[in-house]
Formats: structure tokens, C-alpha cells, sequence
């Protein structure tokens, strides 16, 4: 990880009240899960996955191709679920796509609006 990631992954915690304290819930939270996951238990992750099919109104995924945090396979899965979606990798793009690749995250948005009718922009 960067500098800028840690950053940003540590920030919420770091500038509000209380922030050490839900940092510290949302560990014991994550280890639970995990445990959860490794026992092959029910875990708010297959919970998660079992209702994506849910999910039938038009998506858009955006994926940094060099995501560190997650794969683009990540990325390809989640499409794999979701009946009405569309994966779009971001080139030259990390994990936050908004701060690496504004320009490129803007305009996949802006065709993606476009092309399931959402907005009629020329």
C-alpha cells in the first residue's frame, strides 16, 4: 500500500469523535466474518453474494486495472452475478479511481448514463 492509501483507509478513523473506538469494532466485526467465512458459516460476505442475482436494474462495475486491494478477477466475479451489469476496467487506475483516473471514471459514468437512457446528454 501507498502512503495516499493508508491515508485515505485510516482517515474516517483518524478525524471523528470516537473514530479509534468504531476502528477497533469494525476490527473485532471483520475477524468475526472471517472466522465465520473459514468455518463455511453464514457471513454478511455469502449473504451478500447470494442475493447479487437480486439485482436486475442496469449496473455499472468501474475497476482499477491496478487495483492492489483487488483484482480485476474481483471485478469480473461481481459482473459474473450481477444479470444486468457492465464491468468497465479502468487503465492505468488504482483502487480509488475518483483521485488516479477522475477524467476516465467520469466519462465511463457518463456513457454508461447514456447508453441505458438515464440522461440524454449529446
Amino acid at each position: 500500500m501507498t502512503f495516499e492509501e493508508v491515508y485515505w483507509a485510516s482517515y474516517p478513523y483518524l478525524e471523528f469523535p470516537n473514530g479509534v473506538t468504531k476502528f477497533a469494532e469494525e476490527l473485532q466485526q471483520s475477524a468475526k466474518e472471517i472466522e465465520r467465512l473459514l468455518k463455511n458459516e453464514q457471513n454478511i460476505i455469502s449473504k451478500i453474494q447470494n442475493n447479487l442475482v437480486k439485482i436486475t436494474f442496469p449496473t455499472l462495475i468501474l475497476w482499477g486495472e491496478q487495483d492492489n486491494w483487488f483484482s480485476v478477477k474481483n471485478g469480473e466475479k461481481l459482473h459474473a452475478c450481477l444479470p444486468n451489469s457492465r464491468l468497465k476496467i479502468i487503465s492505468n487506475c488504482g483502487h480509488d479511481a475518483a483521485a488516479g483516473s477522475p477524467e476516465a471514471l467520469n466519462a465511463a459514468i457518463l456513457e454508461f448514463l447514456r447508453d441505458t437512457g438515464v440522461v440524454g446528454l449529446a
